[in-house]
């Protein structure tokens, strides 16, 4: 009986133990795998935002390469008259489909537009003033050859010139110039320009009193009409000019310009001598039927120098700027005659480009 009782409890024993250790939790590798599961996953530096969903945060995108390019290499996104120094074509040719208008002293006005990256199309009008006459012009600047330090270009352009006085004067030539430019470092750019004009068409107006039938008639002007006598190719009113100019760009919205150029003209430079002083009618007409020789751009100028500082931030541009040349004193001596001095015509320019 004692023996009984006894196996009984040893077998309770067992049983109770058996039952505790399936219990027990498991130590293996199951219990690694089970704790991973119920553990949060590694959180990601940045956090994901969404990639192919949403934009990129500004912080984490790859900076512009082009922001970092010198600045002559971006003339057209940060210079509004990148296609000009001062009054001067330079060799570039701003790219396909840019349109830019410019303003001279709120007279000049020029229109450009480019079709392709090596065409510029240009049209100019000059409105008329009691000291300047009408003008208008066309002309077309065409690359020739390119690479990333040099432009070479060559721009024909023909102009029109009608007197605002009566009897007046009128001419029409044509003429060419041949631009390079060559990149010095990553802020400046130098032009060279060389430029022939010639005078293909004067006339002048001169009055008619053949149908005049009194005195009275004849005093009042009643019964004059006005005649055109027209010359082909005449004496004055060519020239031939070389340039040297240059573009620095000091900061990406402010940059300096400089012109220096003379030449050779007959008689008058495309009428720019009312800069100095109106002609009167017997001078306009001396200077295309007589064309004496003499040098300088304006006309009897010997040397003319440009300079301004231009502001752009590449879509409009404000220039201040200014010609210093050779010419006769406003104002005669007791003599009367007139003293060369150096002679300064200020300037302001204004620039649209899209």
């Amino acid at each position: 009986m004692v023996r009984h009782v006894a196996q009984c409890l040893v077998l309770a024993a067992l049983t109770t133990s058996n039952v505790a250790w399936a219990q027990e939790p498991p130590t293996s590798g199951d219990q690694a795998a089970q704790d991973a599961e119920e553990r949060p996953g590694p959180i990601t530096r940045p956090p994901d935002l969404g990639y192919g969903d949403n934009q990129l945060a500004e912080q984490f995108r790859f900076p512009d390469e082009t922001a970092y390019s010198a600045l002559v290499d971006r003339r057209d996104d940060i210079d509004a008259a990148s296609h000009r120094t001062i009054l001067w074509p330079t060799a570039h040719t701003p790219r396909r489909f840019t349109i830019q208008y410019s303003n001279f002293m709120g007279a000049l006005n020029q229109l450009s537009f480019s079709p392709t990256d090596a065409v510029q199309l240009s049209g100019t009008v000059l409105i008329p003033s009691p000291t300047a006459d009408f003008r208008a012009g066309l002309a077309s600047k065409l690359r020739l050859h390119g690479t990333t330090e040099t432009e070479l270009s060559l721009q024909p352009f023909g102009l029109y010139r009608e007197g605002n006085r009566e009897p007046g004067t009128r001419d029409l030539g044509v003429g060419v110039a041949l631009l390079f430019d060559f990149i010095v470092s990553n802020k400046f750019v130098a032009t060279l320009g060389a430029a022939g004009y010639a005078t293909g068409f004067y006339g002048r107006e001169v009055f008619d009193y053949a149908d005049c039938e009194s005195r009275s008639d004849f005093l009042d002007g009643s019964c004059r009409t006005l005649d055109t006598q027209g010359t082909a190719f005449p004496s004055g009113g060519h020239f031939f000019g070389v340039q040297v100019a240059g573009t620095y760009y000091v900061l990406e919205s402010f940059s300096l310009r400089g012109e220096l150029f003379s030449g050779a003209a007959t008689g008058t430079v495309l009428g720019t001598e009312f800069l100095v002083v109106t002609p009167s009618l017997e001078d306009d007409r001396r200077r295309f039927e007589e064309g004496e020789v003499a040098a300088g751009l304006p006309y009897d100028s010997k040397i003319t120098a440009g300079l301004g500082l231009q502001w752009s931030n590449g879509l409009f541009a404000v220039q201040f700027s200014g010609y210093a040349y050779r010419g006769p004193a406003p104002f005669g001596g007791f003599d009367g005659n007139r003293a060369e001095i150096w002679l300064l015509t200020p300037m302001l320019n204004g620039a649209v480009a899209f």
